[in-house]
């Protein structure tokens, strides 16, 4: 069920930068915007055609062709070029593009299939249900841009975390050189066990201001469990917007915490229900102090915690999580029978914390202004699930 394409493969993909490069920061200098599907197709367009000497790219799609097509033009002026993209896009009209112009390509996440010992049979989980969500561009070895989602054409709202630092990008590096080298999140053990490795990197991030910046790689660093830990941690209030949310655990993280009396909110998008209808219902039924909204159109995922006092008079840390997937389940059956989980989907989790805000969005860093205008405008859009 694996399949592979590509011409040249590179052994190191995180070497040192290459002479005529735009310099080098041992830091980290970040811009985070939200926007549109064409907001992010112009930062992508923009990073690929700046690009001198290397593109590593994880592109989960490619259907919009203007991401495409400016790597079509990077590679035919000579730049080295490596992309990822999923199985069940290889046909969208871009990656047909690159196809025949022999980029260097790699089809992943294509199925999986496997003999379950604690149920006595074969499981298997079609490649629609096995997922290549990762969507970053690395330029040039030291400049890098993370998009919920790239490639796609749908009506998603995209947060975008870009800038350039060294050490940020070679984990990112890292993480495509897996990819790109056959190990994706359907690369099993004889038993079954994830094959993926984690990439080894920094847990913290510095950036220019002061504030640290989180980077996880999933499956092997546990994306969604690492929101549920968070959430049970949350000292004053939780907001969370995605697409799907079928995740068991996520639903009673969120209804221990509402019932406790703290202020949770969920929106949810028009896919609700279709990773798992089961896990949908056990949502719904699970949560009933959690206030629930639904939207008409997609969502991107993304989580803030502690905007708010916190019932002792104190104001807490607020965090930012952005994920490039919706919050499936966290196990790979429920209830016997296979489910979307988060096992089985190679996917970037980035974490902002805000140690300043004090309650006041005048006082909000960027990346938690901008998830809270992002949250607030949902709301407005959203209506009772």
């Amino acid at each position: 069920m694996r399949a592979f394409l590509f011409l040249t493969f590179s052994l190191v993909a995180c070497a040192a930068p290459v002479p005529g490069s735009r310099g080098i920061d041992f830091g980290i200098d970040p811009t985070f915007e939200t926007g549109t599907t064409d907001d992010a197709a112009a930062a992508a367009v923009d990073l690929i055609d700046s690009t001198t000497h290397t593109l590593r790219i994880a592109l989960p799609a490619g259907q919009d062709t203007r991401i495409t097509d400016a790597i079509l033009s990077a590679w035919r002026a000579g730049v080295d070029v490596e992309v990822v993209t999923d199985w069940d896009q290889q046909n969208d009209p871009g990656i047909l593009d690159l196809m025949e112009a022999e980029v260097p390509l790699r089809l992943a996440n294509d199925g999986l299939e496997y003999f379950e010992f604690a149920l006595g049979r074969d499981v298997v989980f079609p490649s629609e249900d096995t997922v290549l969500s990762s969507s970053f561009i690395c330029s040039d070895r030291i400049f890098f841009l993370i998009a919920n989602d790239l490639g796609h054409v749908d009506e998603r709202a995209r947060f975008i975390l870009s800038g350039n630092g060294q050490d940020f990008t070679d984990d990112l590096l890292k993480e495509h050189n897996q990819l790109f080298g056959g190990t994706d999140a359907v690369s099993t053990t004889a038993f079954a066990n994830p094959a993926k490795s984690i990439a080894d990197p920094r847990w913290l991030y510095r950036m220019h201001d002061g504030r640290g910046l989180e980077l996880w790689f999933g499956p092997q660093q546990r994306l969604t469990k690492r929101i549920i830990d968070a959430i049970y941690r949350a000292r004053a209030n939780v907001r969370v917007l995605t697409d799907d949310l079928s995740n068991d655990g996520l639903a009673r993280a969120l209804q221990d915490k509402a019932g406790l009396g703290f202020d949770v909110e969920v929106i949810v998008g028009e896919q609700f229900g279709t990773n798992s209808s089961a896990l949908a219902r056990d949502f719904l039924n699970s949560s009933p102090d959690v206030v629930r909204r639904r939207i008409r159109g997609p969502n991107p995922t993304v989580v803030i915690i502690d905007t708010e006092r916190a019932r002792d008079g104190h104001y807490y840390p607020a965090r930012v999580f952005s994920l490039s997937h919706d919050l499936v389940s966290a196990k790979r059956l429920y209830q016997g029978d296979p489910v979307k989980n988060d096992q089985l989907i190679d996917g970037v989790l980035w974490v902002v914390e805000d140690e300043l805000h004090q309650g006041s969005p005048r006082r909000y860093s960027q990346p938690l202004r901008l998830a809270v205008d992002l949250y607030e405008d949902h709301f407005a859009r959203s209506r009772g699930l």
